[in-house]
């Protein structure tokens, strides 16, 4: 986009820099909006860490922590708490029950603080769970965390590393969420889920067009690239 704009503006003054700009967005253009580059930066990113198995899962002891982290809500008391999760949370939460479930004594930690909302996302992640059928006894929440690094921050604070620690959040996401949690010294069991990239039997010409979902997807890749590089830099 800001290519583009400074092609505009170059256009009436340097030709050459002004027709080099624009190819290059529409180049970028293509690449981002058709399935071939974004889905292979996706699958880079999600072939990192392999679906959890909780019957291949054996602690020697101490209390599981199932940490799902937090990626968007939206408070509406006219809803369910289930409904007011956005889809990738919802996922999340439902991945960290699935485990919850075959974890005897295991505990779900859930993150993520508040802007504006009357509610934090902790607390409408509780909700949800207590209505899919947590016990209220299992159900730990980290009410102030704002992003990624700070939940890692907040759960080091509170629980430090004496608890077997099964993180829970996208595939995408993954990578990035374990780099954060190994600055602390903890040493988190991977749990991805949310994949985008799925095994598929109906492949038509109409799958590489151009697309929102395509794009969508790059955004989502280029962000959690741009989140390694931060912690790369700062951590």
């Amino acid at each position: 986009m800001m290519t583009g704009i400074a092609g505009f503006l170059l256009l009436y003054r340097r030709r050459k820099p002004a027709f080099i700009l624009f190819c290059f967005c529409i180049l970028y253009f293509l690449l981002a909006s058709t399935p071939f580059l974004p889905n292979y930066l996706i699958n880079k990113l999600e072939s990192q860490y392999s679906v959890f198995e909780p019957n291949e899962f054996h602690p020697q002891s101490n209390t599981v922590h199932i940490m799902v982290l937090g990626a968007g809500y939206g408070v509406d008391d006219r809803l369910p708490s289930t409904n007011q999760l956005e889809n990738s949370t919802l996922g999340r939460l439902v991945e960290g029950f699935r485990i919850y479930r075959q974890v005897p004594g295991a505990k779900l930690v859930l993150s993520a603080g508040k802007i504006s909302q009357p509610k934090t996302q902790a607390e409408v992640v509780a909700e949800a769970a207590l209505l899919l059928g947590t016990l209220p006894a299992d159900t730990l929440m980290l009410t102030s965390p704002l992003n990624t690094f700070e939940e890692a921050q907040a759960y080091f604070q509170c629980f430090g590393g004496s608890h077997p620690l099964v993180l829970v959040t996208d595939a995408t996401h993954m990578p990035r969420a374990m780099q954060h949690f190994q600055h602390f010294g903890l040493c988190p069991i991977p749990a991805p889920t949310n994949h985008l990239i799925k095994k598929t039997y109906s492949v038509n010409w109409i799958s590489f067009l151009p697309s929102i979902g395509s794009l969508t997807r790059m955004n989502k890749v280029m962000h959690e690239y741009m989140g390694m590089l931060w912690a790369n830099i700062w951590n």
